[in-house]
């Protein structure tokens, strides 16, 4: 199959980017401090500042779109989704965790204030981040998550972009901390390491993906090593990639995990679990531990990808096209292979076809068929990210970690 010119390509991801920018500006809703938004999960009204379902995973798209596009009304919105959801009031619903809780709206200010001089959005990324470090190993009745998504993993990679924006010793000491703290908890398996779901409790499920497991965990402990270049984190990151490595199995012409030893067989193939989340780990291990021959995991990652195509019939960034494509993109600027660019291009014809009518106006469709929603990691703000990195051809880095 041969691919659409760039012109094409960029040409229709910009034009469904503007629907769902536009869909998003409908939708809005003003209050005295800024502005929310409804979000749904099986139709029901989550309100969490969180970047998961709220307003500051909303705002990561907005930024990034008036930077793109210069649409002023795009910065007004997303600075007031970040003033609305900065009431502490509303943190109580969540924890301090970087995608589920309010330590997101710290990784959204940071994100907003990048290249903006705005002192005052780096104050209130740290002012966030404090209140996360306080809290950021309290177990629960389960113990203590250990994941990027909601947990351990998770804070250290928030500490680490503070401490690059800031320069501040301590935001380098706290993540350290954090990384010695699942040291001390990894558990040997199959070709290396890996960490329970909880840490200290009684679940003792492991997870191999970028949302809830090892490959998510990698991340932070690969960008330990390269903030500190320090042995430990380099022995801890290889031993990642060899359990990884070792728990690869073939699935529709590349290379797929399932969820965790013994769940079989292999069923998802989604950001948070399976081929897309494992692969973008692969592809940064490739870059930070100077081992090229991971970009062919990668790759073989990229291959399940493009062979499981619209498997969740959903555009989203967790669970659907949106975030299988990112590990495309993310192929193309490691490699500068044209392939995994066009390929990433025909996931951006198919998300086109999510888009719907809803009161007689445009809207995209959510996780679910018969849903929409905002919201970043299964809602429209997520396929319009990527849909944004399709338009740059990959030039705009990816939003999470």
């Amino acid at each position: 199959m041969t691919a659409a010119p760039p012109s094409s390509r960029e040409s229709t991801a910009r034009e469904c980017a503007d629907s769902i920018y536009r869909y998003i500006d409908r939708t809005a809703i003003a209050e005295p401090s800024g502005f929310r938004w409804l979000e749904y999960d099986n139709n029901q009204e989550k309100g969490k500042p969180s970047i998961y379902f709220g307003e500051a995973g909303i705002s990561l798209f907005l930024a990034d779109y008036h930077r793109l596009t210069g649409t002023g009304r795009a910065a007004v919105l997303a600075k007031g989704a970040l003033d609305w959801s900065s009431a502490e009031s509303l943190w109580e619903q969540s924890g301090p965790d970087l995608i589920f809780g309010y330590g997101g709206m710290a990784w959204a200010w940071l994100h907003w204030a990048q290249g903006r001089q705005d002192r005052e959005g780096i104050d209130r990324a740290v002012r966030i981040a404090e209140r996360v470090a306080a809290n950021a190993t309290k177990a629960s009745e389960w113990g203590t998550c250990t994941d990027l998504i909601g947990g351990v993993a998770g804070d250290g990679l928030l500490f680490l972009r503070v401490w690059r924006t800031t320069g501040e010793p301590r935001w380098l000491e706290s993540a350290v901390g954090l990384g010695r703290w699942l040291a001390e908890r990894k558990m040997a398996v199959e070709g290396g390491v890996a960490w329970y779901f909880f840490a200290g409790g009684a679940d003792k499920t492991v997870f191999w993906g970028a949302a809830h497991g090892l490959a998510g965990i990698a991340v932070f402990i690969s960008e330990l090593y390269e903030a500190t270049r320090a042995e430990e984190w380099r022995e801890l990151a290889t031993a990642c990639v060899g359990a990884l490595e070792h728990a690869a199995v073939e699935d529709h012409g590349g290379l797929n995990w399932n969820r965790g030893p013994g769940m079989e067989p292999v069923s998802r193939c989604q950001w948070c679990h399976g081929s897309p989340g494992v692969g973008l780990f692969m592809v940064k291990a490739a870059r930070v531990l100077d081992q090229p021959r991971l970009l062919g995991l990668a790759e073989r990652a990229g291959d399940a990808v493009i062979g499981y195509g619209d498997c969740r019939k959903n555009p989203s960034l967790c669970h659907g096209l949106a975030g299988n494509a990112e590990l495309l993109i993310d192929l193309y600027r490691a490699t500068g292979k044209a392939k995994w660019l066009e390929a990433a291009g025909r996931f951006g014809e198919m998300i086109g076809k999510y888009r719907v009518e809803e009161g007689g106006q445009e809207a995209w469709q959510s996780d679910e068929p018969g849903f929409t929603s905002p919201n970043l990691l299964c809602g429209a703000a997520g396929t319009g990210h990527f849909l944004l990195q399709l338009m740059t051809a990959g030039k705009l880095p990816r939003v999470l970690p």
